[in-house]
């Protein structure tokens, strides 16, 4: 039963991630088409870093949990 609870959790913390990334990529690309509109250019670079800052640290933290959960069967 404890397992159970346990892959709902990881898998609750996958989605939340998942989100968090597909929400950044989505900015990026909004930022990049934006860009080429004079009139919205500061709009679109505004996006692009909000992307990135998004997305960046929500992958970097998902590798570090992800090689912490692998390496905590190994002992």
């Amino acid at each position: 039963m404890a397992f159970i609870g346990i892959s709902l959790l990881f898998l609750i913390l996958l989605a939340a991630v998942a989100v968090a990334v597909i929400a950044g990529v989505v900015l990026i690309i909004i930022g990049t088409r934006l860009i080429k509109d004079p009139e919205r250019k500061k709009l679109g670079v505004t996006l692009r870093i909000v992307g990135y800052l998004v997305s960046i640290p929500t992958v970097s933290l998902a590798i570090i949990i992800a090689a912490a959960f692998m390496m905590s069967g190994t002992k």
